[in-house]
């Protein structure tokens, strides 16, 4: 399982903070920006933990909508 902590930040206190829940979530996690972040990249099984409030929220809103509910 791969496991992906979204963030954004204007002063850099979100990315450390991404960084160090990433870090606790051990190989194979990142924390990536949300500008950065490739959906694509996912996977089912992935984890993908929204470290952010406003603009990570929006965004993974509008990932679940595309790919749908899943119960289909």
């Amino acid at each position: 399982m791969k496991a992906v902590v979204l963030y954004d930040t204007a002063y850099g206190n979100t990315r450390t903070i991404a960084e160090s829940a990433a870090s606790k979530l051990g190989r194979g996690a990142a924390a990536v920006p949300v500008d950065g972040f490739d959906a694509g990249a996912l996977h089912p099984g992935d984890l993908l933990v929204d470290g952010e409030a406003e603009r990570a929220a929006e965004w993974a809103a509008g990932l679940v909508a595309s790919r749908g509910s899943g119960t289909e």
